[in-house]
Order: structure tokens, then C-alpha cells, then sequence
């Protein structure tokens, strides 16, 4: 972490449980899109991000989070726009078909959200 210097404390895999709970509370709560400074003591303070971790441990985790290798990312690249999250987006696909099971009641729907933007792997 040459960013950090020697500031970067390590991390073990309960902070890193909490932050991925933490994020996934923040989109239950629809803070997904909320700046991090009305998060923490702010605005839209929430007392379950400000109980998990600091502002600056919550920023540098996610600045610092990589789920692939970037030495080999240019060659994946080639085939897949999606790479550098593919292995932890298949990790979940799986473990969600190992505990998600349709039943005969289950109904398909669908949301259709107007996008302007521009991405390179829409299928």
C-alpha cells in the first residue's frame, strides 16, 4: 500500500465481512449514492456505518479493494471488458445457485431504467 505509506493498518477478514455488510446495508437504506460525508455524522447519518468503522477506514478500504490482478488485466481486458470484476461476480452467481432454489410459485419480471450512459459489455 504505497499510497498509505505506513499508516495502512492490515486487514482480516471480519473488517472485510463488515465492510461488505456495511455496503450492502447503505443500498438497503438507499445511501448507495450518498456522499460519504453525509453518511458519517452528517445529513443522512447512519448510526450502524458510524458503529462499523470510521469515515477513513470506510474510504481507504474502498479505494484500496481490488478483486483482480492488474499486471494481467490488459490481456483479459482483450477478451473481456468485464474482468476485473468477473472472478468475484461468478464467485456470487455461484453461491447464489447453491442457496437459492425457484420454487413453482416464483414469478419473472422485469424493470426497464433509462440509461444514457456508455459501457462496453451490454449484451
Amino acid at each position: 500500500m504505497s499510497t498509505y505509506g505506513t499508516s495502512w493498518v492490515k486487514t482480516d477478514v471480519t473488517e472485510l465481512m463488515a465492510l461488505i455488510g456495511l455496503l450492502y446495508h447503505l443500498d438497503t437504506m438507499k445511501q448507495n449514492l450518498v456522499s460519504v460525508d453525509k453518511i458519517w455524522p452528517g445529513i443522512a447519518c447512519d448510526s450502524v456505518a458510524k458503529a462499523t468503522m470510521t469515515k477513513k477506514r470506510f474510504v481507504a478500504l474502498c479505494n484500496a479493494l481490488r478483486f483482480d490482478d492488474n499486471t494481467t488485466r490488459t490481456a483479459r481486458r482483450a477478451k473481456d471488458m468485464f474482468c476485473p470484476i468477473r472472478d468475484i461476480f461468478d464467485s456470487v452467481k455461484r453461491k447464489l445457485s447453491q442457496y437459492f432454489i425457484p420454487g413453482m410459485n416464483m414469478t419473472f419480471d422485469e424493470q426497464l431504467i433509462p440509461w444514457r450512459g456508455r459501457v462496453n459489455f451490454l449484451q
